[in-house]
């Protein structure tokens, strides 16, 4: 709009409803730099995100074939658009030429033609075949350990703020059947998810916003366990080494490539009720001894990738420091300047993600563990290491983009 275009002409270049202020803040960085010419200089960090960093760092670690997906090797040469038969109808998934593999994307066209086939009417959940963002959260999240009811309450969020933005008779629908629908011989357009489970025995009607959600959370969790099996094996590794700490009353304990020490230490709540007969309150006033093996095992994939991610920023920073380059980070997300942006986007983040993956994770975990229990106890071994190479990672523009 700098010649006083129409917003409605240039409605390509303008932000949708997420980062309005990154889209402001390159406006007036733009501005700026028209007005000065040659002697501004730039502050504004040009951001370089991960693709879905969790299943880049098991697919680094296992060197497993599965880093394909999250642009761990050289695009394949392919042509400009993938097409999709759905029965008659067709999905045109368009692909540029050596373009990034968008394993979100992937997701969202296996996940609508799942439902398609299954349950038609949990579509209606979906924006069309390439929903990406309805999958990124919770499939992002699925290797950080999320659950399928974790996973179903993240896609509710995003349904939920979608409705606010529609009209009454469009809104997208959450709630199952009424009792007596569901109960009746004709279960409408669920028939076929609603007949491969009854729910645990629990009548559908007890159901309430999130029901229909959580469908499509379990389908969607069975798609990324089908599409990573590698990752979600070492995941699995993973809970069973925090299982048996837990048998022993024990908390995993690991240290980082870089000599960070990591506790992955979860204990039974003490709790104390206090009150009087008709009120009375449950407070946590501490932790018991006891390792609470559940909370253990569950968090234990998100602290091993955290820790991984923490190794990252750690081995990026340094890297960067030590070339005078400024940085900002969040997460998986490396930023700087201009100037320095090639340099860190195409040699030092993938550089030191090699660098680290040198290391087995997984093993230094396994020997942290058997170091911390007695030598009786008997520990699962790690997954096997592919055959996939690392040094791919720097020839892939789209690592980090």
């Amino acid at each position: 709009m700098l010649d006083g275009a129409d917003p409605e002409s240039i409605w390509w270049a303008l932000p949708a409803d997420d980062e309005p202020y990154q889209f402001l803040a390159a406006c007036a960085e733009l501005v700026e730099a028209l007005d000065k010419g040659p002697e501004f200089e730039t502050k504004l960090p040009v951001v370089f995100d991960a693709t879905c960093s969790g299943l880049q760092h098991y697919s680094g670690m296992l060197r497993s074939d599965e880093g394909r997906l999250v642009n761990l090797t050289k695009p394949e040469p392919c042509g400009d658009r993938v097409v999709l038969h759905l029965d008659g109808d067709v999905i045109d998934a368009v692909v540029e030429e050596n373009g990034p593999s968008d394993f979100y994307g992937v997701l969202a066209v296996a996940l609508w033609m799942k439902c398609w086939r299954e349950a038609p009417g949990l579509c209606d959940l979906m924006v069309g075949p390439l929903d990406r963002k309805v999958v990124k959260t919770p499939v992002m999240s699925y290797f950080y350990g999320a659950t399928r009811i974790g996973m179903s309450e993240q896609i509710l969020e995003i349904i939920k703020k979608r409705n606010k933005k529609l009209p009454g008779g469009e809104k997208i629908p959450v709630r199952t059947f009424s009792v007596h629908e569901v109960n009746g011989i004709s279960y409408g357009k669920f028939a076929s998810i609603f007949s491969l489970r009854e729910v645990n025995g629990v009548s559908y009607g007890h159901f309430r916003d999130g029901f229909l959600p959580y469908i499509l959370a379990d389908a969607l969790y069975g798609l990324i366990g089908e599409n990573a099996p590698k990752a979600v094996g070492a995941m699995n590794f993973l809970r069973g080494l925090a299982e048996i700490a837990a048998s022993q009353n024990k908390s995993l304990r690991w240290t980082t490539p870089l000599g960070f020490p990591v506790v992955n230490a979860y204990y039974e709540a003490d709790e104390k009720r206090i009150g009087g007969r008709r009120i009375r309150r449950t407070f946590v006033i501490g932790d018991k001894n006891e390792v609470d093996r559940d909370g253990a095992m569950d968090a234990i994939a998100a602290n091993f990738v955290h820790a991984a991610d923490a190794a990252l920023l750690q081995l990026v920073a340094l890297a960067a420091e030590k070339q005078g380059i400024p940085m900002v980070s969040v997460h998986d997300c490396f930023g700087t300047i201009a100037p320095y942006a090639a340099r860190l986007k195409e040699e030092i983040i993938p550089h030191e993600f090699i660098r680290l993956h040198r290391h087995n994770l997984l093993n230094d975990i396994r020997e942290a563990t058997r170091l911390n229990l007695p030598e009786t106890v008997k520990l699962p071994k790690p997954p096997k290491i592919g055959d996939a190479e690392l040094e791919q990672v720097p020839q892939s523009f789209f690592f980090v983009s």
